[in-house]
């Protein structure tokens, strides 16, 4: 079920803007976005175990609902504000007002719905309005305001920046660097990207809450998954009891999600001369993946090299000793779709295994 998220004014309980907004969203809201699969939410009405602060609760659904639906009505600062997130952050959103004649400059241009709760037929004719402004998003995939550039990427790569979202198409893109705290990763694998990549410095723990719901994500529809370090998975994985019996080592993990593809085919690395290449048995019938191990100059063979040349992206795991400095030298190419970025990636790389 998909969820729809009410940005309102809310006032005190008893006060005349609560009973608008309630008298909204039961006559309204709800009567449309049921029927057509979506779970209703708002902040005085959610329940989530996980939140940090309100603040934090109501910025992950904002970040995490399908649909947002926002009542401007009163001008209230909170409602823009959170309408101005979810606008940064894209997705479909519907705007309400009851004056439709006293708008911002900025949000004039945006197409608001106007609404009266005190005329039954203009009631019929608003949920109308709404149903089919709805079912119109629902057959367009969400696109993001601004598209971030490679450039983008790499420069956001090295900031404090928790995630920013890559939307070109309908499969989302997330580069998640330095999350510290699991409630936070927790939000954003909820997200059910196509393609998640979690960077070298998390802080996770092992926690099993934690791992069953990267692997629950992944089940439903991750195509392409990398983890800087498998360490903390594998340790839990190895464990006498593991709750995901499916899941055999670190290696399968990696190696089992569609969307990999050989990069010795690709004649991308033929510079590294001391490659194997394994097919790891596939668990999963539709899909198809192979790892390569390089020679690290440490003399293990704990080096995982994996690129998905078809979306024209590289992701690379090594362990070792210089893991860690592999990581922060190749950061820049985890999106990199500039073909002349190529050349400088074989290099770099090179630094690293046996050539």
């Amino acid at each position: 079920m998909m969820t729809c998220y009410v940005i309102c004014p809310l006032g005190n309980e008893r006060s005349l803007i609560r009973k608008r907004s309630d008298k909204l969203l039961d006559l309204v809201i709800k009567p449309v976005v049921v029927p057509l699969n979506y779970k209703v939410s708002r902040a005085d009405l959610t329940q989530d175990q996980w939140r940090r602060t309100i603040p934090d609760s109501i910025s992950e659904h904002i970040f995490r609902a399908e649909l947002v639906i926002a009542d401007l009505t009163d001008w209230n600062p909170n409602v823009f504000y959170e309408l101005g997130k979810r606008h940064a952050w894209g997705g479909n959103t519907v705007l309400l007002t009851s004056d439709i004649t006293k708008l911002p400059f900025d949000i004039s241009h945006h197409p608001v719905l106007p609404y009266e709760l005190s005329d039954a037929l203009k009631i019929e004719g608003l949920r109308k309005a709404l149903r089919l402004a709805i079912e119109s998003m629902m057959k367009i995939p969400p696109q993001c305001p601004f598209p971030l550039t490679p450039d983008d990427v790499i420069r956001l790569a090295g900031s404090t920046v928790l995630v920013q979202r890559i939307v070109g198409r309908r499969d989302h893109y997330y580069l998640a660097q330095h999350l510290a705290k699991k409630q936070s990763t927790r939000m954003f694998l909820m997200q059910r990207s196509s393609s998640l990549i979690l960077g070298p410095e998390q802080g996770w723990g092992a926690e099993e809450v934690f791992y069953k719901t990267l692997i629950t994500h992944i089940e439903k529809g991750t195509e392409f998954l990398h983890v800087a370090s498998l360490d903390g998975i594998s340790r839990h994985l190895d464990r006498p009891g593991s709750t995901f019996p499916n899941i055999k080592s670190s290696l399968d993990f990696l190696a089992n999600d569609k969307g990999l593809v050989a990069v010795k085919s690709q004649k991308i690395l033929y510079q590294i001369k001391k490659v194997t290449e394994e097919k790891i048995p596939d668990m999963k019938p539709d899909r198809q993946a192979r790892i390569l191990v390089v020679d690290l100059k440490d003399g293990t063979t704990e080096g995982v090299v994996v690129f998905d040349l078809g979306a024209t992206q590289c992701c690379l795991h090594l362990r070792g000793p210089e893991m860690r400095n592999f990581m922060n030298d190749c950061v820049d190419f985890y999106f990199s779709c500039d073909p002349l970025k190529w050349n400088e990636l074989r290099h770099v790389v090179g630094k690293y295994v046996s050539v």
